[in-house]
């Protein structure tokens, strides 16, 4: 969890090519733990096939204001990335 500004996140810490990142899964207020855990395990999932979550999560962010939701997005991205 992270505070800044009295405003309260969920983080996923991870490395990615030697590189520590962090990818922000929702505010607290917001997200409940139990969806931050699915969000991260989500995230945990992207990185095992090489993807980077940090830039994975706002596609979907904008996905999902168009109705689609984040695990449709992430296999059209796969889809896309395994053709060529």
């Amino acid at each position: 969890m992270q505070v800044r500004d009295a405003e309260r996140s969920w983080l996923f810490h991870f490395k990615l090519n030697g590189h520590a990142r962090a990818v922000e899964l929702g505010v607290v207020e917001e997200v409940s733990l139990a969806e931050a855990w699915a969000a991260a395990d989500e995230a945990r999932r992207l990185l095992r096939q090489g993807i980077d979550p940090s830039i994975a999560r706002p596609t979907a962010k904008a996905a999902a204001a168009r109705g689609i939701t984040f695990r449709e997005l992430t296999e059209r991205y796969i889809a896309a990335h395994q053709a060529g």
